[in-house]
C-alpha cells in the first residue's frame, strides 16, 4: 500500500504521490510550483509509477518548462537552504523534535529563527529519506540534494499553511464584526498569480500563501478586500468605499503589490546587506 509522498524515479528527480478513489487509472501532471504529481490507487505498484512517469517524462519537462516561464516569483525567495524570508523578514532555518508537529518563528534583535517541529514518527521517516541515524542532530542534515530538500519543504509549507491560517483568522476575527459579516469560510491556496479570492455564494474566502513573504500589513489589505466583496462583487467605486473605510492606507498596499516583484527583490535585498553589516 502506497502511502501519500515523494518518490524517486531517476536518481535526482521525484514526484509527488497522492492516492485516489480512482482504481484503475493513473494520473501525472505538474502542479503550480513545478513538481511531478501522480495520482492513483493506494494499491498501485511503485514501479508501474514510475514507468509511467518516465513514459510521459518528455511531455512533464515540457510542462516544467512552459510553467517556469510564467512561474510564481516567490519561489526562488520561499527557500530554507539559503534564508526563509517571512511577513518581510529573514529566517534561518532548524528542525526541532517536539511531541507537537509545528512552526515557531523565534524574533530577536540579531536573528530570527524558524524552528520546524517534527514529531518523533516525522522525524523518523524523515531521516529514513535522508539515509541518517534516527540519533543525529537534526541540525547536522545535509539538504543540499534536490530530493533531500523537496522532503523538509514538504513539512513546511504544510506547516506554514496552518500557521498562516491561524493569522488570517485573528484578522478575520478583527474584521468581521466591525464589517457586520459572518465569520466566514477559510482556505489557503497556492496561486499563481492573484492574491485572493471571495466566493460570496458560498460565504467562502482563500488567500493565497505567497502572502507569507510580506509584511502582516499586505495580509491585512488582502484580507479586508476579499470581505468587502461580500457587499459588492465587482470592483466598483462603491467596493473601494467600503476597503478604505476599513482600511485607509490600501492604496500603498495595493501599489506594492501590484510591483510585488521589484518590491520583494529590493526588500530581500535589503534585509541581506543589513544581515552583513
Amino acid at each position: 500500500m502506497l502511502s501519500t509522498g515523494y518518490y524517486k524515479y531517476k536518481e535526482d528527480k521525484t514526484f509527488f504521490f497522492k492516492p485516489t478513489n480512482a482504481r484503475k487509472f493513473i494520473r501525472c501532471g505538474v502542479s503550480e510550483n513545478g513538481e511531478i504529481f501522480v495520482h492513483g490507487s493506494r494499491k498501485s505498484n511503485l514501479q508501474d509509477l514510475i514507468d509511467f512517469v518516465l513514459k510521459n517524462e518528455q511531455w512533464l519537462e515540457e510542462k516544467k518548462a512552459k510553467l517556469t516561464k510564467n512561474n510564481n516569483p516567490y519561489n526562488d525567495l520561499y527557500n530554507f537552504k539559503d534564508r526563509f524570508m517571512l511577513f518581510g523578514a529573514l529566517y534561518r532555518f532548524e528542525i526541532v523534535e517536539l511531541a507537537e508537529g509545528g512552526l515557531d518563528l523565534i524574533t530577536e534583535e540579531d536573528d530570527h529563527t524558524l524552528a520546524l517541529h517534527l514529531t518523533p514518527y516525522e522525524l523518523q521517516r524523515l531521516c529514513g529519506v535522508l539515509k541518517v541515524p534516527v540519533s543525529q542532530d537534526p541540525s547536522t542534515f545535509d539538504l543540499s540534494n534536490e530530493y533531500k530538500a523537496k522532503v523538509v519543504d514538504h513539512y513546511i509549507r504544510f506547516y506554514l499553511s496552518i500557521f498562516l491560517r491561524g493569522k488570517i483568522n485573528k484578522l478575520l476575527e478583527k474584521y468581521c464584526p466591525l464589517m457586520g459579516l459572518p465569520f466566514p469560510r477559510l482556505e489557503v491556496k497556492e496561486y499563481k498569480s492573484k492574491y485572493g479570492c471571495c466566493y460570496h455564494a458560498r460565504n467562502l474566502i482563500c488567500i493565497a500563501t505567497s502572502l507569507l513573504l510580506f509584511p502582516e500589513k499586505f495580509l491585512e489589505s488582502i484580507v479586508v478586500h476579499e470581505l468587502a466583496h461580500f457587499y459588492e462583487q465587482n470592483h466598483s467605486d462603491r467596493f473601494y468605499r467600503i476597503v478604505y473605510r476599513y482600511f485607509p492606507e490600501y492604496a500603498y498596499y495595493d501599489s506594492m503589490l501590484n510591483n510585488s516583484l521589484s518590491y520583494l527583490t529590493a526588500l530581500y535585498d535589503q534585509l541581506r546587506q543589513e544581515q552583513r553589516a
